[in-house]
């Protein structure tokens, strides 16, 4: 019994110590001041998002996983920025794109519509565009200026709240 414990012991260490390893790796991400990359995504109801034709609006990307933790709790706050900002605006609705790292469509939609969520959503089963903004991390939610700017940028710690958003629109 005792070396079923240590086995255990071992185990359960090894997995957290892999977790604080992927934590202490460096972050190479994109922040407030740089320039938005070029990219152009296709949204899940047929429509394209290009970051070069925002309409000369001020854009939010938002980078998620639907198995990530962080991310289910941001979503509901990100819909409900784009529900008040396109309230406020009668109607029109805020250039708002949801884009998930490496998950499939079908997961995507499935999570969409189970949680009623109605924000744009570019599913992506790689990680080539989230890898232009950043190499580790999730949510990551920038905020990019009509002249392709980012003037705001968020990753897990803190995450924005509604008012921290609708202050950049």
């Amino acid at each position: 019994m005792k070396q079923i414990v240590k086995s255990m012991f071992m185990v359960v260490t090894l997995i957290l110590a892999g977790c604080v390893t992927d934590k202490i790796e460096p972050e190479d991400a994109l922040s407030a001041g740089d320039r938005c990359p070029e990219f152009s995504v296709q949204l899940l109801d047929g429509s394209s998002f290009s970051s070069t034709d925002t309409g000369g609006r001020t854009a939010l990307i938002a980078f998620f996983n639907t198995d990530c933790s962080d991310c289910r709790r941001e979503l509901p706050i990100l819909q409900k920025a784009y529900d008040e900002l396109t309230a406020s605006a009668g109607g029109q609705a805020p250039q708002f794109i949801c884009i998930s790292r490496a998950q499939p469509e079908a997961s995507v939609r499935a999570y969409w519509e189970e949680h009623d969520l109605t924000l744009p959503v570019a599913p992506q089963s790689d990680n080539a565009v989230y890898r232009l903004f950043a190499n580790v991390g999730i949510p990551r939610i920038f905020i990019v200026d009509p002249s392709g700017i980012i003037v705001a940028a968020w990753s897990d710690d803190p995450l924005p709240g509604v008012a921290d958003i609708i202050s950049h629109f």
